[in-house]
């Protein structure tokens, strides 16, 4: 009779890990897409302020990496910064950026 206990609650853990990972990977997944939109959207506008909180070192290498030229700040000059997916919502120390409102500001050969 344990043995047949034993073998339902090691099923039930076995499916119970399998859903934790469905749903982990789910958001790696999105999250990771998000990223490289949010990251090929600051690529051209150049020059962007960066509060990285605690992720300085690998957070300025990914930007680098990417090809966006930024400058670390403490405190954002901007009212509404963009967060980059860098952590699960709701979790402390999520890097934030301003963003510039447009890539190519209009000339005045333009108006």
């Amino acid at each position: 009779m344990t043995g047949w206990i034993a073998a339902g609650l090691a099923a039930l853990l076995l499916v119970n890990a399998a859903l934790v990972a469905f749903v982990h990977f789910r958001w790696e997944l999105d999250a990771t897409r998000t990223l490289r939109r949010q990251l090929a959207d600051l690529r051209p506008r150049g020059g962007i302020a960066v509060d990285f909180q605690y992720f300085g070192e690998p957070w300025s290498e990914r930007l680098r990496a990417a090809g966006v030229t930024f400058h670390a700040v403490r405190s954002l000059p901007c009212d509404h910064p963009l967060v980059l997916v860098s952590v699960a919502p709701g979790y402390p120390g999520a890097v934030r950026v301003c963003v510039p409102a447009s890539p190519h500001p209009p000339s005045a050969a333009n108006q």
